[in-house]
């Protein structure tokens, strides 16, 4: 797969109809990057979250496909 890393969502297909664009996707369980990021009591943990969205970013960037709407 071309963007296989752990910490990016899988997208696993793309199709449309008349109106609509359908991606489907991995399904993330544990929710938003906002709702995790509260779970953390300690720095270590902090710093091993931002660190998994670096390095997923990292892997897009190396890809030339720049995310335009990351927030917490």
């Amino acid at each position: 797969m071309y963007l296989n890393q752990p910490n990016i969502v899988k997208l696993y297909s793309v199709f449309h109809d008349c109106e609509n664009i359908y991606l489907l996707m991995e399904l993330c369980i544990d929710g938003n990057l906002k709702s995790q990021s509260k779970k953390f009591k300690s720095a270590k943990e902090i710093k091993k979250f931002l660190l998994g969205i670096a390095y997923g970013l990292r892997h897009l960037h190396k890809r030339n496909i720049r995310h335009g709407d990351i927030k917490l």
